[in-house]
């Protein structure tokens, strides 16, 4: 049995009506008490900003993308992903490198892009940049 307490008048305060209006509500409640307890929102001492707003919202995605891949415990399915990041992979759509690579043509070595790119005057590689092609930091212009 539920009690609630409303302002509406008996003919709007339909039973049905009621019962949608709480199981909404606590619908809400079970993400909040999944952010706070599993995530430890309300510890978070990010508090500036659209910082707040924008970790919620990870918050709510990831929680999302677990529950659409049919975790119902939050938490296990945190733990399984981080203990091998590759995992998340294809939740996210994204096929692992050694699949892509195995589709692909053989890259060319880190010598002969180097060369190339030089001769041409485009982007060249740095020393600190991955194996995986140019990125912001790791690439300079000539």
């Amino acid at each position: 049995m539920v009690y609630a307490i409303t302002g509406l008048t008996a003919a709007q305060a339909r039973p049905a009506r009621l019962a949608d209006w709480i199981r909404g509500h606590w619908g809400i409640e079970a993400l909040h008490h999944i952010r706070d307890v599993t995530f430890a929102e309300d510890t978070s001492r990010v508090r500036t900003g659209t910082a707040p707003r924008t970790m919620a919202s990870l918050r709510n995605l990831a929680i999302g993308i677990l529950q659409a891949h049919g975790h119902r415990n939050i938490a296990a399915a945190l733990r399984y992903y981080a203990h091998a990041a590759t995992r998340v992979l294809p939740l996210l759509g994204i096929t692992s490198l050694e699949t892509r690579q195995a589709r692909s043509l053989p890259r060319p070595s880190r010598a002969r892009v180097t060369a190339r790119a030089s001769s041409q005057g485009q982007a060249r590689w740095a020393p600190d940049q991955g194996p995986l092609g140019p990125s912001a930091r790791g690439v300079s212009v000539r």
